[in-house]
């Protein structure tokens, strides 16, 4: 089975976290900063803060309605 996880990470714990899973996952694995993605294929439906299918922003509380 091929694996990506794709994360980003301000000050390193999501990195270590993320390497962490792909080394538990095995197989063929490939772990993306975001910051360095350029030229790598990342699927549209990767939850990401930018786009904020994940909610809010760190800095924004999230509104529930």
């Amino acid at each position: 089975m091929k694996v990506q996880i794709v994360f980003d990470s301000a000050y390193g714990n999501t990195e270590r976290i993320a390497k962490a899973i792909g080394d538990a996952v095995g197989g063929e694995v490939e772990v993306i900063n975001v910051k360095e993605s350029a030229g790598k294929t990342i699927p549209a439906d990767v939850p990401s803060w930018a786009h904020r299918p994940m909610g809010a922003s760190p800095r924004q509380p999230s509104r529930t309605s």
